[in-house]
Parts: structure tokens; C-alpha cells; sequence
């Protein structure tokens, strides 16, 4: 999309979502995801699925891999390349759920769908003010339909307004 065509999209998504309100789509490390302020009602809800693993295939990412695991093995302490990988795809990660809450008096929900949330060695790798409010529903057998989770979202949005 040129710049015009994004301005003039993100403009009727803003109109929506004032108004009846708006579902937006985009993908994590796009044009959406960085760099485009999503304030207050333009953005109440985020949907993850999956992590922003860069493409092992690009030369810069696997040149990178290699240059990280040359210095670990001079320096324990500096990051492996597999590390480096997997740090760079949750700090995207990261930047991405910071889209949702942006100040003390915002509130939005997040939805992460992934396996991956089950291992406390990913969870770590989250925001401690994501990982305290984690609710893990135990399982594919536990999975709760929004219409359920629904009310109990919305009430405690009307709860944190008063």
C-alpha cells in the first residue's frame, strides 16, 4: 500500500470504530503493528496468534544467527544465535501487545492464542504486566466461548471506569 492508500484506510477504520465500531487485520512487524498510533476506542481489543519468528531464510537473519553464535562462543555471555532469534521474535512480540494499553487510564483485552503460553520458560520472555494477568485456560477441553468470558471483560471495564 502507498501512503496515501494507508492514511485513507486507517481514516475509515477511525470512522468505524467511533461510530458502529471496527475490526482492523494486520500482521505483527507490518505497517500496523509499529509506528501507527491505535489510541483509546481505536484499539480495545488485540488478537495474537503465534510469534513473529523472522524468516530463517533471509540472509541478514541467518548471517545474524551465525555472527551471534561466533561471539557466544568468545563471549558466553552475549546471546546465542538461536537466542538472538528468539529474543528479536518476542520483542516484537512484546511491541505489538504494547499497541493495546498505551497509557495509566487506557484499558484494552488481549488475546494471545498460542501453545507456546503453556512453558513458564515463554511466559518469562513476556512483560510482567501481561504474565500477572495471564489466564490460562488448561487446555483445548477448557476453552470458554467469548459469549461466556464476554460479561466478565465488560464488567470489569464498567468496575475500572467508575
Amino acid at each position: 500500500m502507498n501512503p496515501d492508500e494507508v492514511k485513507k484506510m486507517l481514516d475509515d477504520y477511525r470512522a468505524l470504530a467511533e461510530t458502529s465500531g471496527a475490526i482492523l487485520f494486520a500482521y505483527m512487524r507490518g505497517k500496523f503493528s509499529e509506528g501507527i498510533d491505535f489510541k483509546d476506542d481505536h484499539a480495545r481489543a488485540l488478537v495474537t496468534v503465534g510469534i513473529p519468528y523472522l524468516p530463517k531464510s533471509d540472509v541478514f537473519v541467518s548471517q545474524k544467527i551465525k555472527y551471534q553464535d561466533g561471539r557466544n562462543m568468545e563471549k558466553p555471555e552475549c546471546l546465542s544465535g538461536s537466542e538472538w532469534y528468539t529474543s528479536n521474535a518476542f520483542k516484537a512480540l512484546n511491541q505489538t501487545i504494547g499497541r493495546n494499553i498505551r497509557h495509566i487510564d487506557d484499558w484494552g483485552s488481549i488475546f494471545m492464542l498460542h501453545t507456546w503460553l503453556d512453558k513458564d520458560c515463554n511466559q518469562k520472555k513476556l512483560p510482567n504486566w501481561i504474565r500477572v494477568t495471564l489466564a490460562n485456560w488448561g487446555g483445548e477441553e477448557e476453552v470458554k466461548p467469548w459469549r461466556e468470558v464476554s460479561p466478565k471483560f465488560f464488567g470489569f471495564v464498567e468496575e475500572f471506569k467508575k
